[in-house]
């Protein structure tokens, strides 16, 4: 684990929002290094949004040390901003099955899995989000929501397509009640108390090789009914909606990082690409031989799960 914790004050004469003396809000990303610059806008968008204290959790995959310094300095000049610190994805307790990671879902989406084995015992609940979001509103309103018991809450995925809901109906969920994880706010405690770490990706192994939603088929599953429906607002999956007063989720391919900035005329691309002109991250641009490492992973990943597929088969 690395540890890149500091306090931020804001300096005298800053323009910079005043910072309240209350718990800060713990928030937590997934990343590798495909996504760094996804990461970069989404930390500082819930930044500039929200005027509580912020600790801000990383599981990464592959972002070396460099990069981790000026992901870190691009959002220094928060002054509610008071710690950062990046988790391995080898330092995780618990090795996830190599035979998940696919092209269009990335393995580290996954890692979430363990934040309450990761995060210390002084965090009880703690905010997921998913790197291709853009933060519109005070997430500190939904740090402290009433889970009414629940150890996840989550907006409805609303899945409408025929073609999903039948996929959905035949994994055994319903596609009434599915949730989309993108933003997940988590009871740590009861994760803890009800160890459902261990559960959740015992479960996740025993599920199909073919999901076609990945871990967000594995945490509908494992949470079948017992995860709260949060509003909408809080997992907005529409590029075309303004971002103010909700959390925006481009959510699909490809991601606004991947675009032009004038390639990108809706509401929620335009101000995802003004975030993005106001951090000063740069990326570090993938070395051919990493793709190509990659690929090769991928490629093992697919002939595993087509392995267990005919093993599933063959019972």
């Amino acid at each position: 684990m690395v540890d890149a914790g500091r306090q931020n004050t804001s300096s005298e004469g800053s323009t910079a929002q005043t910072v309240p003396s209350v718990s800060p809000v713990n928030v937590a990303f997934a990343s590798d290094d495909r996504g760094t610059v996804g990461l970069a806008v989404a930390v500082h968008s819930l930044l500039r949004h929200t005027k509580r204290l912020v600790n801000v959790w990383i599981i990464e995959e592959s972002i070396d040390f460099a990069t981790r310094s000026r992901l870190e300095a691009s959002w220094s000049d928060s002054p509610n901003l008071t710690k950062v610190t990046f988790v391995g994805h080898t330092d995780l307790p618990i090795k996830v099955p190599s035979w998940w990671a696919t092209n269009s879902w990335p393995l580290a989406s996954c890692y979430r899995f363990q934040l309450a084995e990761i995060l210390p015992p002084t965090v009880h609940r703690c905010v997921y989000l998913d790197i291709d979001v853009l933060v519109g509103t005070d997430i500190g309103a939904l740090y402290d929501l009433d889970m009414k018991g629940f150890p996840i809450a989550m907006v409805d995925g609303y899945m409408k397509i025929e073609a999903d809901r039948q996929y959905i109906i035949s994994i055994g969920l319903d596609p009434e009640h599915y949730g989309n994880p993108g933003v997940m706010l988590m009871d740590i405690n009861a994760w803890r108390r009800e160890n459902h770490t261990t559960g959740l990706i015992n479960h996740a192994r025993s599920m199909r090789p073919d999901l076609w939603f990945f871990d967000q088929d594995m945490i509908n599953a494992y949470f079948k009914d017992r995860f709260l429906l949060l509003d909408g607002r809080w997992n907005k999956r529409d590029a075309a909606a303004a971002p103010y007063g909700i959390i925006q989720h481009f959510a699909g391919n490809p991601k606004p990082w991947q675009m032009a900035p004038n390639d990108s005329t809706l509401a929620g691309l335009v101000a995802w690409h003004r975030a993005r002109a106001e951090n000063s991250f740069q990326p570090t641009p993938s070395s051919l031989p990493r793709r190509l490492k990659r690929r090769i992973k991928v490629r093992i990943a697919w002939l595993q799960r087509q392995l267990r597929r005919l093993g599933r088969g063959s019972r």
